[in-house]
């Protein structure tokens, strides 16, 4: 049982560190959105969405991720920031 702990301990460092990432993106976001208003530059950018999807997924596979996860993580995301 012991191990378990640990094992739960480690994944819940790690959650800590993926929020805690989460929070500084969502950060980067907030001001990009806040210069495209200033800009008056639309907020979604289907292009740079769909590259950033395809780069995500590529280097989600070449650390060993499941690309589609990958992709539905990052879909979640975008959709998060754009609405």
């Amino acid at each position: 049982m012991n191990k378990m702990i640990d094992y739960r301990s480690q994944l819940d460092k790690v959650d800590q560190q993926l929020l805690e990432t989460l929070a500084q993106r969502l950060e980067i976001n907030r001001e990009i959105r806040r210069y495209k208003a200033d800009q008056q530059l639309p907020v979604v950018d289907a292009s740079r969405e769909q590259e950033l999807l395809q780069n995500r997924k590529q280097y989600a596979e070449q650390i060993g991720v499941d690309p589609e996860l990958t992709e539905e993580l990052f879909k979640q995301i975008l959709a998060f920031v754009t609405k």
